[in-house]
């Protein structure tokens, strides 16, 4: 078994850009950071690398190469590859081509505005790439969608994974805690209008906007995540957690809906 690599090493993002490069030439523009590694949030067993890599052509070649590259990355780091690829096109021009891009895209993108989430580039040429700049409403309409979209892969997560498995029982559960954190985060940006770059700081600026027992739940949540996988009642976590995904989701949704029906 190879040596599991540092996530925290802050080469980490250096070494996957070169290796890139080396996969796919000149087709590679640029690696863009999209997860809790870079915001230095990492929790052991827990986790993923988490990047966007942007290329000048989507094809099916670059695609079967970046596969073969990440399996690697995934067996040297002994940690999941949570990465996506997009076209130097979608990037520069994501604001149009919002409803294109996943979510974990777009925030990526408002982290980087904020100074908060890293480029790495191999050609000097990449670095004259434009990045889109979010205004406040875009980045609200964004959160919401995303919210809806989030509630709608968990309820699809539930029914399509083999709960009677317990591997696959112990990832629905892991999934859903990232859900959890993930909704309230967005829920966050669209009514406090922050950004968030931790756990912390999402349940401080959480408790400001929403009711005193949702985020009684939510930090119970929180607490699953940091002592996993040491709970071995994950039926009862699930329990926990379905409940604040539906409450949560629905406050959410009727505090919209009354402050629009307030306006009207």
């Amino acid at each position: 078994m190879p040596k599991k690599l540092n996530l925290l090493d802050k080469k980490i993002f250096e070494n996957i850009t070169r290796n890139i490069f080396r996969n796919i030439r000149k087709n590679f523009i640029c690696l863009l950071t999209s997860g809790s590694i870079q915001l230095e949030q990492v929790l052991p067993n827990w986790s993923d690398l988490d990047f966007i890599v942007v290329v000048k052509r989507l094809n099916l070649i670059t695609k079967i190469k970046l596969n073969k590259l990440f399996k690697k990355i995934e067996k040297d780091y002994r940690t999941k590859v949570g990465a996506v690829v997009i076209s130097i096109e979608e990037l520069t021009k994501s604001q149009i081509l919002a409803q294109r891009l996943e979510g974990k895209v777009l925030q990526a993108l408002v982290e980087l505005q904020k100074n908060r989430q890293k480029i790495y580039f191999v050609q000097k040429f990449s670095k004259r790439i434009f990045c889109p700049i979010f205004d406040k409403r875009q980045i609200r309409m964004f959160s919401l969608n995303e919210i809806g979209r989030i509630i709608a892969l968990y309820r699809r997560l539930i029914l399509r994974f083999d709960l009677q498995d317990k591997g696959d029982f112990k990832q629905t559960v892991k999934q859903s805690i990232n859900y959890s954190i993930v909704i309230t985060k967005l829920a966050v940006q669209y009514f406090g209008g922050i950004t968030c770059f931790s756990d912390k700081m999402i349940l401080e600026q959480a408790r400001k906007i929403f009711p005193k027992r949702l985020m009684q739940q939510f930090r119970k949540i929180l607490i699953f995540k940091s002592g996993w996988p040491g709970n071995k009642k994950l039926k009862d976590e699930l329990n926990e957690i379905d409940w604040y995904l539906e409450h949560f989701s629905s406050y959410v949704f009727k505090k919209i809906e009354n402050k629009v029906c307030s306006k009207i």
